[in-house]
Order: C-alpha cells, then sequence, then structure tokens
C-alpha cells in the first residue's frame, strides 16, 4: 500500500513544511491522489489571519487552522505530535469515503498553540486504503505509560514513515 505523507514541523519559533510525496500514482490505474492543503495563522496579539509558509514563526498562544482537500476515493488523516510524544488524532476520513463526489473538504477549529515549547508536529496522511494500523497505534499511545508508551511509540513512527 502507499501513502502520500506531508509533516509540518512548528518549533514554535519556525515552520518547516516537508512534503514526502506530492501525488501517488498507481501502475494498475491512471488516477492519482492529490492532497491539497493550505495552513492559517492566527496572531494572538492583534488577531491578524494569515496564510502560514514554511520558514514563519509562531509563538505560544497563536492559532492554526488546517484545512485539506483531497478526492473522495481516498482516506485522510491529520495527526498531531506535541514536544513530550503525545499523538492525537485530529481528522480521519476513515469512515467518510464517498464516491459520489469527485473531493472531499475538511477544516479543523482553531488549534492553540501552547507550552511546552519544542518541536510539534502534524502530519497530513493520504491514502488508497484505511490506515487501521495507524490509527490503532495511535489510541493505544493515548492510553499508554511508561515502557509500553515507549514501545508504542517506536511502532508509530515505523507506521508513519514507512
Amino acid at each position: 500500500m502507499k501513502n502520500n505523507f506531508l509533516i509540518l514541523s512548528l518549533s514554535k519559533t519556525i515552520i518547516f513544511i516537508m512534503i514526502l510525496a506530492s501525488c501517488i500514482l498507481f501502475a494498475d490505474q491512471s488516477v492519482s491522489l492529490k492532497l491539497e492543503y493550505s495552513i492559517l495563522y492566527q496572531n494572538s496579539k492583534n488577531s491578524t489571519i494569515l496564510s502560514l509558509d514554511s520558514g514563519d514563526v509562531v509563538f505560544d498562544g497563536d492559532k492554526l487552522k488546517l484545512n485539506v482537500q483531497y478526492p473522495s476515493n481516498a482516506y485522510c488523516y491529520l495527526i498531531y505530535e506535541d514536544p513530550n510524544q503525545n499523538v492525537m488524532t485530529l481528522f480521519s476520513s476513515s469512515t467518510k469515503v464517498d464516491n459520489l463526489k469527485k473531493s472531499n473538504f475538511h477544516t479543523t477549529g482553531w488549534l492553540s498553540l501552547s507550552p511546552p515549547s519544542g518541536q510539534e508536529s502534524i502530519f497530513f496522511l493520504l491514502s488508497e486504503a484505511p490506515l487501521s494500523v495507524v490509527e490503532k497505534v495511535v489510541s493505544d499511545l493515548g492510553n499508554a505509560r511508561g515502557g509500553r508508551a515507549k514501545k508504542l511509540y517506536r511502532r508509530y513512527k515505523s507506521e508513519i514513515f514507512n
């Protein structure tokens, strides 16, 4: 199974956007999966809303809104990881595939940046099939502690990057 990933790392001072793959082409089909996204940024001091670009500076109290558009035959996930390696699903279309529409659009509510400072990541995943293993590992991570949490975190990283 092939996946399409976009990783957004937030370090509270700088934003890096790295696209691991912009499109998946299937050998047996002429269909490609394409994820389109925008990231809106709201400054906490003056409430100005701007489009966030790679290298832009963000601070505690600032807010982000994520918008994604993806083909209706695809499965889309937005997964957030904080500086303490806590992981949560912001959005999952795993039960909402609608082949009657050409594309799907989703927007998150405003996400507030708060301490602790450090690298925060938002993973944009697009797949031709449900990523049930990723969903299960992220869910289990929320309930795990100690050594089990460390083991599940390693598995989560393996699933995201493989």
